[in-house]
């Protein structure tokens, strides 16, 4: 056996190349290794007696193997680190560290033995090392390993019973998925008898933790009074709670109850505030309704660019209702599409470019590619006396002052000092005075057309 001292000189060496480490760590604990049987445990004394000489370097490794030089030989012996591989030592290795809680050689051996290719495969004994395994993991793996029995998985047969005790060990251990898991399994009624009551205590637990789904589903609970009497003041309580926390649904629920009145006082406004904020986590149903809103100008300002929007977004995640809402708008207002709309302008009757020039100012549009085909209308119209006609071109007019966008000044400029009818110059000069003053490139129609203006 070499000295602890020669032993950390080679230690320093590995620094470069690893294998010489593996390789005399190994030659270390040759002693203990070659009297390991199959499944049989090294003697504890041999163990003890090596591990004393080597205590100085494997203060060094044992970081990396959960304090443990039983499962540094059997991970070398199995992939053949520095050694032939021999499933015999790394058995005998990993059990000796499973059996002293270590919870990479108990995991490793679960997976040995269910799959059976390293070793025979043992379905009893893959279950034992799960069930210590579980017993002293984390919430989150005794949460995984009930779900294999409550599901059924490989070399796990279904076990709901099984499943059900392991949710209820990590339930107990303030596990929140474990708790609404509980919920589920005590309100359908299926593993157990329907209990509401015990439904109820853990999702209350779970709520306890500010749970976001957990507190909206516990609302849920007192509003449709599953085993206690119905109490809408405490549901409300519960969704303005889970919607502070910024549960999508819980958002959905108050602005549904504020725009029809349900619980709480009418508030258009308020179902604005709180579709918004369902709508930007894109729950496609708060998509919808906030679009209703923006249409018909209920609780914020009419804009039927916005209502597109939403009804788009919406009808892009599935809701069929959406896309006809979308369909419906696209086919009374007029579209996005530049060449279409420019069609539109040229070619509508006085009348439906009246229709056109209002809905176009209510969809607030800012897009400057399509506002310069809008100012290019105005100022290729600017002298006609048709009523619908000018009606259109104030629309316009109202339109681009709404853009914010100085670009148009010049534009209305002309129609305030050319403009044929003293209505369509009123509404010019109102629009100007909306605009900003700055230093902007101004729209200019190409020379054709200003020959046009200029012959009238």
């Amino acid at each position: 056996m070499n000295s602890s001292s020669e032993f950390m000189s080679r230690y320093k060496e590995v620094r470069v190349r690893h294998k010489i480490l593996w390789w005399y760590c190994f030659a270390a604990f040759l002693t203990l290794a070659v009297q390991a049987k199959e499944y049989l445990q090294p003697e504890p004394q041999q163990i003890k007696k090596i591990l004393q000489e080597l205590a100085p370097a494997w203060e060094l490794l044992s970081d990396d193997f959960d304090n443990s030089p039983e499962l540094f030989i059997a991970l070398a012996y199995r992939y053949g680190r520095g050694v032939d591989i021999d499933m015999d030592i790394a058995m005998a290795m990993y059990i000796s560290a499973a059996e002293k809680g270590v919870a990479k050689a108990q995991k490793d051996l679960i997976d040995l033995f269910q799959k059976g290719q390293e070793i025979p495969q043992d379905v009893t004994k893959a279950r034992y090392w799960a069930k210590i395994y579980a017993s002293q993991s984390k919430p989150t793996i005794v949460m995984a390993l009930a779900n294999l029995f409550m599901e059924g998985h490989q070399q796990f047969p279904k076990n709901p019973q099984r499943a059900l005790e392991l949710y209820q060990d990590a339930a107990s251990k303030g596990f929140v998925n474990a708790q609404m898991k509980l919920f589920d399994i005590y309100t359908q009624g299926q593993i157990v008898p329907q209990d509401l009551n015990k439904a109820r205590y853990w999702l209350e637990k779970a709520a306890e933790q500010n749970e976001p789904l957990a507190i909206v589903k516990l609302g849920l609970v007192y509003q449709e009074g599953r085993g206690i009497a119905p109490d809408n003041t405490r549901a409300l309580q519960l969704y303005h709670k889970a919607a502070e926390l910024g549960q999508a649904e819980a958002q959905l629920l108050l602005g549904t109850y504020y725009s029809v009145g349900k619980f709480v006082e009418r508030s258009d406004t308020e179902a604005v505030k709180w579709f918004r904020l369902a709508a930007a986590q894109n729950s496609m149903y708060a998509q919808f309704l906030l679009g209703v809103l923006y249409e018909s100008g209920s609780g914020v300002k009419k804009n039927l660019y916005q209502a597109a929007e939403l009804y788009s977004k919406a009808a892009n995640q599935g809701y069929d209702k959406a896309q006809e809402q979308l369909a419906k708008l696209n086919k009374k207002y007029m579209p996005l599409n530049t060449d279409e709309f420019d069609y539109r302008l040229v070619n509508l009757a006085e009348r439906d470019l009246q229709q056109l020039a209002k809905n176009f100012y209510e969809r607030n549009i800012t897009d400057p590619a399509i506002l310069d085909l809008v100012a290019r209308t105005v100022l290729l119209r600017y002298n006609a006396d048709n009523s619908y006609t000018v009606d259109a071109l104030a629309w316009f007019c109202k339109a681009l002052a709404q853009s914010n966008n100085a670009r148009y000044r010049q534009t209305l400029e002309f129609i305030v000092a050319e403009g044929n009818s003293f209505k369509l110059r009123r509404h010019a000069r109102a629009s100007l005075d909306k605009l900003p003053v700055a230093q902007v490139e101004q729209y200019q129609i190409s020379n054709s057309q200003t020959l046009i203006i200029s012959s009238h």
